[in-house]
């Protein structure tokens, strides 16, 4: 089976909550059931395949390297995962697709944490090996709250040696603005640019919020997008019930979704419920926003004719010799404080050069990027003669 876009495909619901329901205890380690109870998990995965869910999605959630570690099971990461979706496999029966199911790594990247982005690049790709040797058809990195987060998943999954599919989905906690503050639209605008095969949000606290969220990520994009929220908010997850739930699950449909499931709370009735309203239905038609963007974690700044873009471009060293000389020195002071002054005086995007000779530009560029995405919410532009520097950036 291949992953088609052109109607609505419909995506299984909870793995957690089911499981509960069979017997697991609110401590113990979902991902560990795939080596010591596969069957458990498989019988969830059928009960969805059984309701006609078009997409199963692997028990591998929290399976990557820093969260199993946590857990004191780093050592059989790939074991978990190429088992997760195995079983998946398994459970499929070829009648669904199955999705390889990558959750957030638990750690930070920075500027807001201590993760480097190239160690978060390894984790997902790491991860993402084991779930495409268990044989996933696409993968989906879900519950998203970090943008940066998003981008090594995508980069590290591309450099695996089979290329699948990669959906990638935000969750929305803070009223419709996830937790680090991107919006639906940055984050349409920020995904659709990095070539997600499909974008989309699920989770979150307030189900009722995501045709709004949908709706606002549809006008940015033509890419592909996926929603699955929870059956109502944490601590009530059988609140919403599976006939409201689909009335939802319509609104978000007309808002421009193509790939629409449950998250926590949903169970195969809910799923089976969809099946029968929206499953083959061509996308709705959308009215996308034309021009070019540019995106920061929190900031979405249009180019389309009307109004003219300031690019604050002091920071430059050339002919300011003070900034040179700090620059070479290793040292950003001047460099924050031209940021701070040019965003606060109307700059649209804040232009970043770094060029001075005889230091590790690379080096001077990326120290530079994650100090200014701590004080600014500008959009940066890098400037450089160096593509390799431009990249660090």
């Amino acid at each position: 089976m291949t992953l088609k876009l052109d109607k609505v495909l419909i995506l299984d619901g909870a793995m957690g909550t089911e499981l509960y329901k069979r017997g697991l205890p609110p401590t113990a380690i979902p991902e560990e059931l795939n080596l010591s109870s596969p069957e458990i998990v498989k019988e969830v995965h059928r009960a969805y395949v059984e309701s006609g869910a078009d997409i199963i999605t692997t028990n591998s959630f929290g399976g990557n390297r820093i969260k199993l570690q946590s857990k004191g099971l780093a050592h059989k990461l790939y074991e978990i995962n190429r088992r997760a979706a195995e079983i998946a496999k398994e459970a499929s029966m070829g009648k669904a697709l199955v999705a390889g199911s990558l959750g957030p790594l638990g750690r930070m990247l920075e500027p807001l944490g201590d993760l480097s982005f190239e160690e978060a690049v390894n984790i997902f790709k790491e991860q993402g090996m084991a779930l495409a040797d268990g044989g996933v058809d696409f993968f989906l990195v879900e519950t998203a709250i970090d943008i940066m987060e998003v981008k090594a998943a995508i980069m590290g999954l591309r450099e695996l040696p089979v290329k699948k599919p990669i959906i990638c989905s935000l969750t929305f906690t803070e009223g419709t603005l996830t937790v680090t503050g991107t919006s639906p639209s940055v984050g349409a605008v920020s995904l659709s640019s990095w070539k997600a095969d499909g974008i989309g949000a699920n989770c979150g606290t307030n189900p009722f919020i995501f045709p709004e969220i949908i709706k606002d990520m549809a006008s940015y994009t033509e890419t592909p997008i996926i929603a699955y929220p929870n059956a109502g908010p944490p601590e009530k997850w059988d609140e919403v019930p599976p006939e409201r739930f689909l009335e939802l699950a319509v609104e978000i449909y007309k808002a421009g979704a193509n790939i629409i499931g449950g998250c926590c709370g949903t169970t195969p009735h809910h799923i089976s419920l969809l099946l029968k309203e929206l499953k083959g239905r061509g996308p709705a038609k959308r009215s996308i926003k034309r021009g070019i963007f540019f995106t920061s974690r929190s900031k979405l700044i249009t180019c389309d004719g009307s109004k003219t873009i300031v690019i604050g471009e002091r920071i430059n060293p050339s002919g300011r010799k003070i900034l040179a000389k700090e620059l070479k020195e290793g040292k950003l002071e001047i460099l924050k404080r031209d940021a701070i002054e040019q965003e606060l005086a109307g700059a649209d995007l804040i232009d970043l050069n770094v060029g001075v000779p005889e230091v590790d530009r690379k080096f001077l560029m990326r120290k530079a990027t994650i100090e200014l995405l701590k004080i600014i919410s500008s959009p940066l532009s890098f400037d450089s003669d160096d593509p390799e520097v431009l990249e660090a950036g």
